[in-house]
This record gives structure tokens, C-alpha cells and sequence, in this order.
């Protein structure tokens, strides 16, 4: 695995950024960059399981590590989802399995600087290396649009 790293700074607080990143409309706006239609389904609590799924059924699956709400969320991968079922053992799944992915965040004045770690297998690294800046550059933009829906 490759740890892959970035640090954003948003014209936002930490709460807006919190919002983007778990509210399921507004994940879908952003992570639309790795996969359009990306959606997530699971509860958010330690230990709990978050799945992150493609239109046609594939994605991750992952348990949070750890939760603290406006300040901290990390992601364990413990398998993937292949034509909608969930694989523990197959070689996509295991690639992955054990990998991290965290989002720290930091009110500076008004503003969050997000630092986002991910563990990426080698075969994936060129796509998420492309996807993520994309990502957190939507994100980025729908945190600092302010009080209000979602925009469509």
C-alpha cells in the first residue's frame, strides 16, 4: 500500500467541512469524482460499518476507527463490494483490507484546514492520485458555499 496525503484549506468552518464530508447528499456531490453516482450507506459511530458503493454495486467497505465529530474521522477497509455483495477474502478485498483512510480537521480562524490520508494498493494508486485532488477540490467548493441546501 501507498499512503497517499493532502492538506485543503477552507474559507469554511469545521462544522460546514464535517457536514460535506458524512451528510450522504452532500458525499454524493464530492465523491461523484471517484465514481459517478457514489453514494454511502452505514451508520456513523465507532466501530460501525460504512460501505461507499458505485451505481453498478461495487465499492468499499469499511469500519470507523475512529469518530470525533467536527475534528476527526477515520476509515478501516475491511473488503469491497462486487456486484452488490460484500467479499472479505477475494484478491480485491484483500488488496485493500487494512487500509486507512482519515480526515482531520482544523478550525484556523474561520477557516479548516483538512489534512486526508488514504492508503491506496500500488494497482490503484494512478486513479486515486487523479480522483482525490478532484474530490477535495468539490468538497472544498461545497463547504465554503454556505448556509443552505445543497445546490444541484
Amino acid at each position: 500500500m501507498q499512503e497517499l496525503e493532502y492538506e485543503t484549506e477552507i474559507a469554511a468552518p469545521a462544522s460546514r467541512v464535517w457536514r460535506a464530508l458524512t451528510d450522504p447528499v452532500w458525499f454524493r456531490r464530492w465523491a461523484g469524482e471517484f465514481a459517478p453516482g457514489s453514494r454511502l450507506s452505514g451508520s456513523w459511530g465507532v466501530g460501525e460499518e460504512i460501505r461507499f458503493l458505485t451505481l453498478e454495486g461495487s465499492g468499499m467497505v469499511t469500519r470507523i476507527r475512529a469518530l470525533e465529530r467536527e475534528r476527526l474521522l477515520e476509515f478501516e477497509v475491511i473488503g469491497v463490494v462486487a456486484g452488490g455483495k460484500a467479499e472479505f477474502e477475494s484478491a480485491d478485498a484483500l488488496a485493500w483490507k487494512g487500509g486507512r483512510e482519515s480526515h482531520r480537521l482544523v478550525d484556523v480562524g474561520g477557516r479548516c484546514r483538512l489534512t486526508t490520508r488514504v492508503d491506496v494498493p500500488v494497482s490503484y494508486l494512478g486513479h486515486m492520485q487523479e480522483a482525490w485532488p478532484r474530490a477535495l477540490a468539490a468538497l472544498k467548493e461545497l463547504a465554503e458555499l454556505g448556509p443552505g441546501p445543497v445546490p444541484e
